[in-house]
């Protein structure tokens, strides 16, 4: 489930509160603060607290392979960063970056 980015910044932040390590007391009292907006569940607080940090420090790493050699492909810069090929894709669409995809042609 997608969040803005207000409500995913309130929800990090009361799962900080509760330590990161219980979703069960963060969504209690994510609902008895916010009882008029939709409830997320326990996976909502782990996955949003998860992928923000993955993506920070993958970012990065992403980013300075890829402007190390342009030429690189997704696989190789999958290996190097140690993130997910998804997250990788999603780093390069985000700063309006394009994989490169080595085709071989056939000189005539």
């Amino acid at each position: 489930m997608s969040y803005s980015n207000e409500k995913d910044l309130e929800m990090m932040l009361i799962y900080g509160e509760c330590n990161h390590n219980n979703a069960t007391a963060a969504v209690r009292e994510y609902t008895a603060r916010f009882l008029n907006r939709r409830q997320p569940d326990q996976h909502g607080f782990t996955d949003c607290y998860i992928d923000r940090n993955v993506r920070v420090g993958a970012e990065e790493q992403v980013l300075e392979n890829m402007e190390a050699d342009p030429w690189r492909s997704i696989h190789c810069v999958v290996q190097m960063s140690g993130c997910s090929r998804s997250t990788t894709h999603r780093i390069l669409q985000d700063k309006r970056l394009h994989p490169y995809h080595y085709t071989r042609v056939q000189h005539l």
